[in-house]
């Protein structure tokens, strides 16, 4: 059965911690979804290192995400997204992939898709 829920705010640095600790170095795709741009995917198949909340300075709660790279080349990405304002996680889909799911206060979508074991 799917089923979506928001993750409270106060709940973000544990959920998160969690999440990378979970899902840390399997193969993620993301897509950024927003009127003023369309549906976006940010390349393809990458390796999740981190997400994690800025916790001070200018950017101070803006969330980032990090994803090695694949092939020949290596290296990291790494996409920003400021201001934050609901995190979403959507589980149990029929073919096996769990979305992450963060809007920021212009309703622009992150969303990080993770395949899933299967029990």
């Amino acid at each position: 059965m799917q089923t979506t829920r928001e993750i409270p705010r106060e709940q973000w640095d544990a959920f998160l911690a969690d999440f990378i600790d979970t899902h840390r170095d399997e193969a993620v795709r993301v897509e950024v979804a927003g009127g003023d741009l369309g549906d976006q995917q940010l390349g393809s198949a990458r390796s999740l290192m981190g997400l994690e909340l800025e916790p001070k300075g200018s950017a101070k709660g803006d969330l980032g995400i990090s994803l090695v790279l694949k092939g020949d080349a290596g290296g990291v990405m790494d996409h920003r997204i400021h201001h934050p304002e609901h995190v979403y996680l959507l589980e149990g889909t029929d073919d096996g992939v769990d979305c992450l799911s963060i809007e920021d206060q212009s309703q622009r979508k992150t969303m990080l898709f993770v395949r899933v074991a299967k029990a």
